[in-house]
């Protein structure tokens, strides 16, 4: 029993002091953005500033599996008057801060899957990036490299949050029961051209198939 108790302990040293570098290797990033706008037509007349961006930290790699997290923010700085406009604030048109990005990533050899909050950009489900937070979602998405040229997307999404969702501050649901499914095919065998084809299944919404050569 001694043994057994000595041994457990040890491993779990080892594990903790081996997982200990994936913090010590961690990387932070983040932006600093300002955005001003300003209305004046027979329907609205408002104005806005906004200060904000994001702080990111993601942990390095331990046996091919990574953490990471971000938090987005929009501040009025009490820079504006009573006739505010929305677009830079949240649903309500207040200041908001939201833990955006939360995610577990694991690498195994050709295989990738990304569990969480995170940015996403496909052709139908991306940042759109135009205000002081993009869109970001959260669900699962899977690749698997297939070969040197070749390599299988898979994704399901069931929240979001964002300009587009209606709600900044806060993730909701991307649709009223299922979420979305999408897959895809990204082959850059030829010089200078990426091929994509993709498909989404949108809940009861609609089915969506597109394909570009970039």
């Amino acid at each position: 029993m001694v043994k057994k108790f000595s041994l457990s302990v040890l491993t779990s040293t080892l594990l903790l002091a081996n997982s200990a570098g994936m913090f010590e290797s961690g990387d932070v990033s983040g932006e600093v953005r300002g955005g001003y706008i300003s209305i004046d037509n027979s329907l609205d007349t408002s104005n806005a500033f906004a200060v904000g961006g994001h702080l990111k930290y993601e942990t390095g790699d331990f046996n091919g599996l990574k953490f990471g997290t971000a938090v987005y923010t929009s501040q009025g700085a009490g820079l504006n008057g009573k006739d505010k406009n929305s677009e830079l604030f949240s649903s309500k048109n207040e200041s908001f801060s939201l833990l955006g990005e939360a995610y577990l990533d694991y690498t195994l050899n050709a295989f990738n899957i990304k569990a969480g909050r995170q940015v996403i950009d496909t052709p139908f489900a991306n940042t759109d990036d135009i205000r002081m937070a993009p869109n970001l979602f959260e669900g699962v998405t899977a690749s698997y490299k297939i070969s040197d040229d070749l390599i299988f997307v898979a994704a399901y999404l069931d929240k979001w949050a964002g300009f587009d969702a209606g709600s900044p501050e806060k993730f909701v649901n991307l649709t009223a029961d299922k979420g979305a499914i999408a897959t895809a095919l990204i082959y850059t065998g030829i010089t200078d051209t990426t091929l994509n084809l993709w498909y989404y299944d949108i809940d009861t919404l609609t089915s969506i198939a597109y394909t570009d050569a970039i």
